[in-house]
């Protein structure tokens, strides 16, 4: 395979939601992508009066905008850098296959598109883009502290919807501000009459952003006069 894709699914989900949509919907033209798609642990939810359910992190409240309790929005950190590890090992496999890290992308929805960019921000080796539906940013009052500076050269692509109730589009645009604040290359987009769900369109963008980052240069042309037969 050319390029690897490790993605994360959201709050209460499962992989299969996202694993029948991303490999047909996010994908880099004229490469072989290999998907992996993690599942995040079950654990109490505080927002949910304590159920057992997937999570990559745990959250006090929900919905969220980006003036719920900044920086970190409710969201407990210590089970967010839990499962940082967890997702580092996936990409560890994906690199053992002989995958490199440039050739490696990260991404999810929701809670996993936080998780997408936490880990990548801490990741010791340097991926190749990052990929963030529908997302927040966590830590990001020590961005400069916990991003490697390999972190630094990843691209990172952030569709929200403009419709979105469950984490409001402000945080997007905070989180892009922080983002661009510490040095990172952000493409965000906003999409309208969208809320919190997949986006046909978001998945489109992403995969030409993938495409312009990962696509092969063309053979430049042969130097000389073409010889005559």
């Amino acid at each position: 395979h050319d390029v690897g894709i490790v993605f994360m699914h959201g709050l209460g989900d499962t992989p299969e939601g996202w694993g029948s949509i991303v490999p047909k919907a996010l994908r880099v033209q004229g490469a072989r992508c290999c998907y992996d798609f993690p599942a995040a642990p079950e654990a109490k939810v505080s927002c949910n009066d304590g159920d057992m359910m997937t999570s990559w992190f745990d959250m006090e409240v929900l919905p969220l905008d980006s003036k719920t309790e900044p920086p970190l929005h409710g969201c407990c950190l210590s089970s967010a850098e839990a499962s940082v590890k967890r997702l580092h090992a996936r990409l560890d496999k994906m690199r053992a296959s002989g995958i490199p890290s440039e050739k490696l992308v990260i991404g999810g929805f929701s809670q996993g598109g936080a998780m997408a960019m936490l880990s990548a921000m801490r990741y010791p080796h340097r991926l190749g883009a990052v990929i963030c539906f529908s997302g927040i940013l966590l830590d990001a009052d020590r961005l400069s502290e916990i991003a490697t500076p390999e972190s630094k050269q990843v691209p990172i692509f952030w569709g929200h919807g403009e419709d979105d109730a469950i984490l409001c589009p402000s945080l997007q645009e905070l989180g892009v501000k922080r983002l661009e604040e510490a040095g990172f290359r952000v493409e965000a987009r906003c999409y309208p009459d969208e809320g919190h769900e997949p986006m046909k369109q978001a998945l489109a963008d992403a995969s030409r952003f993938l495409t312009s980052i990962f696509r092969a240069p063309a053979e430049p042309p042969a130097s000389g006069k073409p010889s005559e037969s």
